[in-house]
């Protein structure tokens, strides 16, 4: 049996992308929301999820270019958690490895159908 390993995402990116390495490796992070409404009170909730994400070449030169805080983004691509020492503690990150970057901003500066 294989296995799967992709990941898509719709959300804001929440700071300026951050250039590693020249601009050959850029890190930034995307926020995805989850909204209902609590069947017992009534109330509507909101909860957030932050995913880091990592993207290289051509892809990193784009996100460099064009994306900034806030925008709205679409980031697909593979999960991979690395491992690195901080203080002298073991510490692992799990990022999302972009294949795929996309700005959903228009143009003519008007919200578009993924935006509230």
């Amino acid at each position: 049996m294989s296995s799967v390993n992709k990941h898509t995402i719709i959300g804001r990116l929440g700071a300026d992308p951050k250039e590693i390495a020249n601009g050959s490796i850029v890190r930034f992070s995307v926020a995805t929301e989850d909204r209902w409404k609590d069947k017992n009170t009534g109330e509507k909730k909101v909860e957030t999820d932050w995913h880091q994400v990592v993207c290289f070449g051509q892809t990193a030169g784009f996100v460099l270019k064009f994306l900034k805080k806030g925008d709205l983004v679409y980031v697909s691509g593979k999960s991979k958690t690395r491992k690195y020492e901080k203080d002298g503690v073991t510490q692992y990150a799990t990022e999302i490895k972009a294949e795929e970057v996309t700005s959903l901003a228009r143009v003519d500066g008007n919200q578009n159908e993924f935006e509230r």
